[in-house]
């Protein structure tokens, strides 16, 4: 049996100033650092690059993962506001919202009236009620979910929308967290919405994963990530953080679409 067609739309997102600033600072303190680090301190650095790069990710999507006080509503907010209105301001839709991060989901569960999430804090015994609840009642329309935790074993098919609020290294998370909608039972075609906070890390993560070869799978996740982020020079490494791109050998294939 053929699946619908599926497509994706990258939705740029810009910083406000203050994120923007406190992005901005993060960023060239890693690259200052990295820049006076002598060879074999680079190695010991570049093994531990992923949960580097993960506090930059975090910092453009919510910097309240980063900076528990602050009380200031990150640009994907708003803009999460605007695409669920849309998509559910046509009757019988629904969308699911995938967010690696726990406090981003909380606070998106308080923002979304009547969401139900499944994520880490969700007890085992009533993860699949949910997911029955996001299939058969109408009235629940908008699933918030963390692919960690219901990236598979689930179904979702009422929903031909799916929102990614953030991306991680992992690969095969973001693969099977596509899954869930489009498989057996979908009838719809299905539209993959990608929120990217603009000029960050972010750009170069979404061009990773939409590379098809061997080398994008190790660097993006599973078993060899940091083997293949210790792989990049100090002047790459500098390169990704300063411009948000990786080394050109690794890049030839990615193709997108971005709305601004």
């Amino acid at each position: 049996m053929d699946l619908p067609e599926k497509s994706y739309v990258d939705v740029r997102v810009e910083l406000p100033d203050w994120q923007r600033r406190a992005y901005n600072q993060m960023r060239d303190e890693m690259i200052a650092e990295i820049r006076d680090l002598s060879g074999q301190e680079y190695r010991a650095y570049a093994a531990t690059a992923l949960s580097k790069l993960t506090r930059l990710i975090q910092l453009a999507s919510n910097p309240a993962l980063i900076f528990p006080d602050l009380d200031k509503q990150p640009a994907k907010f708003e803009t999460l506001d605007g695409l669920i209105g849309d998509i559910l301001s046509v009757p019988g839709r629904k969308v699911i919202l995938w967010s690696n991060y726990i406090r981003t989901i909380e606070s998106l569960l308080v923002r979304i009236p009547g969401a139900v999430a499944i994520y880490g804090a969700t007890p085992n015994t009533e993860r699949q009620e949910i997911a029955r609840r996001f299939q058969e009642d109408a009235d629940t329309r908008v699933l918030i979910a963390n692919p960690a935790a219901a990236g598979t074993g689930f179904t979702f098919t009422a929903a031909s929308f799916t929102i990614y609020e953030s991306l991680s290294w992992r690969y095969d998370h973001y693969a099977q967290s596509q899954d869930r909608n489009h498989r057996i039972g979908q009838t719809e075609p299905v539209t993959y919405m990608r929120l990217l906070a603009a000029d960050t890390i972010e750009e170069a993560v979404v061009i990773a994963l939409e590379r098809k070869s061997a080398l994008a799978r190790g660097l993006l996740g599973d078993e060899g990530a940091d083997a293949s982020v210790a792989q990049l020079s100090q002047a790459e490494m500098c390169e990704l953080l300063a411009n948000n791109r990786l080394p050109e050998r690794e890049v030839a294939d990615h193709t997108t679409m971005v709305l601004s």
